[in-house]
This record gives C-alpha cells, sequence and structure tokens, in this order.
C-alpha cells in the first residue's frame, strides 16, 4: 500500500492527477509489478535497496545500515521521443565513511538529507531528482539522442556483468571506473547531450557535459566529453574502448598551472557458454595532474547464472581488482601517502532469487593496503543487500 501512496504522491508533486492505480501484469510472465506500470500512458518503475555492511581490520570496525530509493517515470513525447523523471533518495554513509579507501565498498550508498525549517536540524529525507531528460530515437531507431539532467557516466563503461551495484557487485571498482580512476562530476549528475549509433558490429557514444559545481552554472566554461566505442565481433560479446576530456580544473605538478584531465580505458564483457559469462575492465588518467593519486585501475572476474546448478533464479559473482597508486612522490607526499601500494580488492556475492521482484544477497570483500598504506591492515567488509524491484 505505501508503495501505492508513494507513486500518487510524486505524480501530484509533478502536476499530474492521480487516477485510480491498477496493477499492471508484465510481459514475458513476470508476475506484473507492485506499483502500477503504466498510468495514463506514463510508464512507472523503481526500486528499494538495503545495505548492511560491517568491517573487520579497519581502525574503527563497526556495522552499518544504508537504503536508497529510485521511481523513474517515462512519458511519450511524439512518435519517437519520450521524458524521462528519475527521483533518487537514500539515508547512511554506510562503510564507506570510516574505511577511506582509494574505491568504495558501497557504490550506492546516498544521502539526501535536508535542513528542517521548523528545528534547523538535518533530520528530513527529500526525494532527488537525479535525471531529467528528453530521449529521442532517429534514422530508424540507429540514432538514440539524449538531452537534460543525465547520469553521464552511465552511459560509457558500461558492462554486462559489473555495473549495477543493486544487482551485481556492491564495491566501486566493479561497477564503474568513475570514482575509483577519475573523479566523478562534482554533484554526479549534470546537464549534457548525448548521442548513440548503433549498428550490428559496433555502437559509438559522444556525450558532452558540464561537471563543474553545480553543473548549472557557466555550462561552457569547463566542458566534461566522453567517446566510446563498443565493437560486437562474435555473439553476447561487447568490446568497448572509451576516453574522455576533463575540462575542470586541474594542477599540472611540474608547472603548478591550471591544466585538463584526460583519461583513457576498456570495459570487456562476453558471455563464454549459457550461463557463465566473464568482464575486465582498465582504465589510466594523466599522472601528472596533482589531484590524481590514482593512476590506473583494472578489475576482472565472472558471473555464474544458478541455472548451472538448478536455481535459475540465483547468481553467484566473483571479482579480483587493483587501484593503482600514482607513482609520482610530488602527488604520493600531497596526499599523506608516506608508505604507498596499490590497493587490492576481492568480492564475492551470491544473489538469492527470493521472488519476481525480491533477491537477497550476502556480499563480502577484501581490501588490500586500504586507502594505497602499504602499512595498513587488510580490512574485510561483509554484509548482505535486499534489493525489492518495483
Amino acid at each position: 500500500m505505501k508503495h501505492r501512496v508513494l507513486a500518487g504522491a510524486v505524480l501530484a508533486a509533478i502536476g499530474l492527477n492521480s487516477p485510480v492505480l491498477m496493477a499492471h501484469e508484465g510481459e514475458g510472465g513476470d508476475g506484473g509489478h507492485m506499483i502500477p506500470h503504466e498510468v495514463g500512458g506514463i510508464e512507472i518503475d523503481g526500486g528499494m535497496t538495503w545495505y548492511f555492511q560491517g568491517t573487520d581490520g579497519s581502525n574503527n570496525d563497526s556495522a552499518d545500515l544504508t537504503y536508497t530509493l529510485d521511481l523513474n517515470f517515462t512519458a511519450p513525447v511524439g512518435e519517437n521521443g519520450q521524458a524521462v523523471i528519475a527521483f533518487e533518495a537514500g539515508n547512511g554513509d554506510g562503510v564507506d565513511g570510516r574505511l577511506g579507501s582509494l574505491s568504495t565498498a558501497n557504490y550506492d550508498a546516498f544521502v539526501t538529507d535536508v535542513t528542517s525549517s521548523a528545528t534547523g536540524a538535518t533530520d528530513l529525507n527529500s526525494p532527488n531528482i537525479s535525471q531529467l531528460y528528453y530521449e529521442g530515437e532517429y534514422l530508424d531507431g540507429a540514432l538514440t539522442v539524449d538531452f537534460g539532467k543525465l547520469d553521464v557516466h552511465s552511459m560509457t563503461d558500461d558492462n554486462a556483468y559489473a555495473n549495477d551495484e543493486t544487482d551485481q557487485f556492491l564495491s566501486g571498482i566493479f561497477t564503474r571506473t568513475a570514482g575509483s580512476n577519475f573523479a566523478e562530476l562534482d554533484r554526479y549528475y549534470g546537464p549534457g547531450l548525448a548521442g548513440t549509433y548503433s549498428a550490428d558490429l559496433f555502437d559509438v557514444t559522444a556525450v558532452i557535459a558540464n561537471g563543474n559545481s553545480s553543473g548549472f552554472d557557466a555550462i561552457i566554461d569547463r566542458p566534461y566529453g566522453a567517446l566510446q566505442v563498443n565493437i560486437k565481433p562474435v555473439e553476447n560479446g561487447n568490446y568497448r574502448f572509451f576516453v574522455i576530456q576533463d575540462g575542470r580544473r586541474y594542477t599540472n605538478i611540474n608547472s603548478g598551472a591550471s591544466t585538463d584531465n584526460t583519461a583513457w580505458g576498456l570495459s570487456f564483457d562476453q558471455e563464454l557458454t549459457d550461463g557463465l559469462g566473464v568482464f575486465a575492465r582498465y582504465s589510466s588518467q594523466d599522472d601528472k595532474v596533482q589531484e590524481n593519486v590514482v593512476e590506473t585501475a583494472w578489475s576482472l572476474g565472472a558471473s555464474l547464472q544458478g541455472s548451472l546448478w538448478g536455481h535459475d533464479d540465483d547468481v553467484l559473482g566473483i571479482g579480483y581488482g587493483s587501484i593503482n597508486v600514482n607513482n609520482n612522490t610530488a602527488v604520493t607526499t600531497a596526499a599523506g601517502l608516506t608508505n604507498p601500494d596499490d590497493e587490492t580488492h576481492w568480492e564475492l556475492y551470491y544473489k538469492f532469487g527470493i521472488s519476481d521482484h525480491f533477491t537477497v544477497t550476502p556480499d563480502i570483500q577484501i581490501i588490500g593496503n586500504n586507502g594505497g598504506d602499504a602499512t595498513a591492515d587488510t580490512v574485510t567488509v561483509y554484509g548482505v543487500r535486499a534489493q525489492v524491484n518495483m
């Protein structure tokens, strides 16, 4: 019931009438949706994610609980377009607030506290409009164009087996290069323009955005651009290569002058057999930038469907990766690293498909040289994720 109340409240908040809400049976026998899938031509989907995580081996071992809520509204615009509004809310920094790792152990943690006008305390939680954009399809669907407030980082470096922290790996290194190697946009989401051309054997994606400060001021002064080519030479395989030109102001360690940052990377995924897929990532950025404590990062792993052992709705994932510290002493000294070494990550998860809408995922991570410090103890992060798809 509370999902229906929430959906109605959000519809009212964006100026839409809230009609009688009827559950919509999804195609493909998925058992329908917990919230109405379509209301007056507007499609609705979303999910709730809860994380319980604790640590062993850090300087401040404890356990934390976080949650996030996502609600997405899509409305048709003309014959070939649609308008998308995505709401996001959440609470809790999780273990990331205590670990100080170069790559997060909970990539989904998202705090949306706002200040109470009555008490002055930061104790209210309010949904945030994370994305607001128009998407159109042209050239018989071969060209897709997006314009508005976008999740810019999701448009490159994607991966079939290591891309969704609410459904696959929890750690940042196995989710996305942004944040583990090169810097995310200042507010993560930002105004931008993106286009993707798709053919049988390749896709090309180009993105231009403003990542500085609020993202909506001085939008042409410090652009953030990305270009990705995805080659698809075999069935169920993607071999992506991308480059990034970040126009935000960084510091050149040799001259002290302001400079851009450049980065490049690859993200591969390939299904080997029915139920078994593998992935690999690598990325690198300018080692002459003082802010770039991490120079390169890589990860690899595998995903096994439960159908291999008679549990069709389950998934087992395992990954290993390394966050490689910039060896330039000017960079490590500025970062306070007296004994720098590469930070390593293991992650193992098992996702139980409890029902059509509910999964539970025990997860364990092992972090070596935490924070890029060779003297740091090995940290174990244990936890469980509960995901409700609405």
